[in-house]
């Protein structure tokens, strides 16, 4: 499948079970699982699909197993085309154009800030902890309640530049946990 096809069946999906979901669209999700991504090691679906479900209506009642694979299928097929385009320089946050043409950026923060919650930081140095914070500010800046009307201020040119400090410092995080995953788990030569 290509990407837009992976989309299309993730909004289709998001759709479907919007009232059991945690996320209200594409943005939102693409946030989460590009936050699953930036890890220093890889969160497993048993820890994420947990928190796909919306907190007070739950997993919906699957009318057969063939429907539950469909989804997790789905949901798969959309992690991976993430992991992949960030991994090649690729990716780009799916995030929605407002109707006064700046990006909207508030649930794709939100998206990654709860993917975020999924981290397990107690694996990260001190330098690491640094790092990654000092590069995710920016996306809990733009998710905070209080800052909607710094972001409505700004100029459309102000608002790209927000959007791509964005874009390079989740693949910053990406690049710089990878590398350390990769050194961490390649073999000791004697």
């Amino acid at each position: 499948m290509n990407v837009k096809e992976i989309e299309s069946n993730l909004v289709d999906l998001i759709n479907t079970y919007r009232k059991h979901l945690a996320f209200i669209d594409l943005s939102h999700i693409d946030g989460f699982f590009t936050a699953l991504c930036c890890t220093k090691e890889v969160i497993k679906p048993s820890a994420w699909i947990p928190a796909l479900w919306h907190k007070d209506r739950g997993e919906p009642n699957w009318e057969s197993d063939e429907e539950f694979n469909q989804f997790i299928q789905t949901m798969m097929d959309y992690y991976n085309l993430v992991v992949g385009l960030i991994s090649r320089d690729d990716y780009a946050p799916a995030i929605y154009e407002r109707h006064d043409g700046k990006p909207d950026l508030n649930f794709w923060c939100f998206g990654f800030l709860h993917g975020a919650k999924l981290w397990n930081r107690s694996i990260l140095t001190t330098e690491e902890a640094k790092f990654v914070d000092k590069h995710i500010a920016i996306i809990q800046k733009f998710s905070e309640k209080g800052n909607a009307k710094m972001y409505n201020a700004a100029s459309q040119e102000e608002a790209m530049e927000i959007y791509k400090t964005i874009k390079t410092n989740v693949k910053l995080v990406f690049d710089y946990l990878e590398k350390k995953r990769t050194q961490e788990n390649s073999p000791i030569l004697h």
